[in-house]
């Protein structure tokens, strides 16, 4: 299991808010089995993907020109839509009480 774990944290290497995320989820809720490991890690991989899309919008804008000077949306709205979405679920299929997550590493009120 330990070994599990430190190979976990390496994957999480890029955000130190997706790692106290899966640290302090895995704490609380005695998350240890492989399954529900496996969904947190996806979970908190989400969060990464969130945080960067919200970076691209914020730096780009809601829309963007293409090359062909026509507005369209920024792709950076979908992945931010999915990943929300994608972390949600994931987070739901673990079965936990949702009013004590916030105090960990997000608020989940920032991801609906």
């Amino acid at each position: 299991m330990y070994k599990h774990c430190l190979h976990i944290l390496r994957c999480l290497q890029e955000s130190e808010e997706a790692k106290r995320l899966y640290d302090g989820i895995r704490q609380e809720y005695d998350v240890d089995d492989s399954a529900g490991l496996a969904l947190l890690l996806s979970a908190c991989e989400c969060l990464d993907f969130i945080r960067q899309a919200e970076a691209e919008i914020k730096k780009h804008g809601l829309v963007i020109t293409d090359k062909y000077s026509r507005v369209k949306s920024n792709p950076a709205c979908t992945v931010l839509k999915e990943h929300k979405t994608l972390m949600l679920n994931y987070l739901k299929a673990l079965n936990l009480d949702f009013s004590s997550i916030d105090k960990h590493a997000i608020s989940l009120n920032n991801l609906n």
